[in-house]
């Protein structure tokens, strides 16, 4: 379909012969509408500015599934599935654009940002998955909990706000902030600033790889999970990791007396500026007890002393 032909069919009379004077053209693709064409599912030449929301289906047999060329500042918001037969699903073309992901989103081939500082938002309560882009220079998760699959390699600035979280099964560049209340675990990404949550879980991933800095502000907590036969991750930081006192907490699942006998990685950096203020457990006859090399945090274990009897 050519959103250039709908976008005049948007217009007054009096504006047909000035097309410059529209600001928008504005597309809903319903939950049960499946738009199929036998190259772009839905093109644009860049006349105007495309807000399309989609909730069905839009394919490209043999090219794009949406394709907005031109320079203007488009935005999509995707809750459905967009597939592209040549391999991209959603090319945005040029101009500052804006790509919004829902529950239920998918993209059956590639995400081009295209030229100009694009924004990725995750904002679902009910959270979902996200296959990654290239050139998106900023990933905002807004809410809910999201996986990120894929790459962003085009990333400088992104942020976790409050109450969500993202689990990074991918590698992002640039730098991220986790607000408090929010939470981040998975691969790999460039810089790490966390006001909130890092999970060290090892059913997420065996390594958390932070490429040059880590910084564990004040007030921010590291979850470190131990599994079956002391499985856990290891959080790898490339140049300097910044403790400001954050607090960890150890889960531990099951508790046994073989964690008596190893001494776990927790953190390996470069360099390792300060300590944890505090540390809890859910143990119950083991203790845990932190050492601190130069470039590493290690955790050990040994049996809680019984109370003494007093007469």
């Amino acid at each position: 379909m050519n959103i250039d032909h709908l976008a005049k069919l948007t217009q007054s009379d009096a504006n047909l012969a000035n097309p410059h004077l529209m600001t928008a053209v504005e597309i809903v693709n319903s939950p049960d509408v499946q738009i199929k064409a036998p190259v772009h599912g839905l093109v644009s030449s860049g006349l105007s500015s495309v807000w399309l929301d989609n909730r069905g289906g839009i394919t490209g047999a043999t090219g794009t599934g949406v394709k907005l060329d031109g320079n203007k500042a488009d935005e999509v918001t995707n809750q459905g599935v967009i597939t592209g037969g040549n391999g991209v699903a959603l090319d945005m073309g040029g101009g500052d654009d804006l790509l919004i992901i829902k529950k239920g989103s998918r993209f059956n081939g590639e995400v081009d940002g295209g030229s100009g500082t694009n924004q990725v938002i995750l904002d679902d309560a009910e959270g979902g998955t996200f296959e990654g882009a290239t050139r998106m220079q900023h990933l905002w998760v807004g809410k809910g909990s999201w996986e990120l699959t894929g790459a962003l390699h085009a990333n400088r600035q992104g942020k976790v706000y409050s109450d969500a979280t993202l689990i990074n099964r991918g590698g992002i560049k640039g730098t991220m902030d986790i607000e408090p209340g929010a939470s981040y675990s998975g691969g790999n990404v460039d810089n790490l600033n966390v006001a909130g949550t890092l999970l060290l879980d090892p059913a997420i991933t065996a390594r958390t790889r932070i490429t040059n800095d880590l910084n564990l502000k004040p007030g921010s907590s590291v979850n470190f999970k131990i599994g079956v036969d002391q499985q856990h991750s290891v959080l790898n930081v490339g140049n300097t990791l910044t403790l400001g006192n954050p607090t960890l907490h150890l889960d531990v699942q099951p508790e046994s007396d073989e964690l008596l006998k190893r001494q776990l990685p927790i953190a390996k950096a470069t360099t390792i500026d300060g300590r944890f203020g505090a540390i809890s457990s859910n143990l119950t006859s083991l203790e845990p007890e932190l050492i601190y090399t130069p470039k590493g945090i290690f955790v050990e274990f040994k049996r809680k002393e019984s109370p003494a009897i007093t007469a």
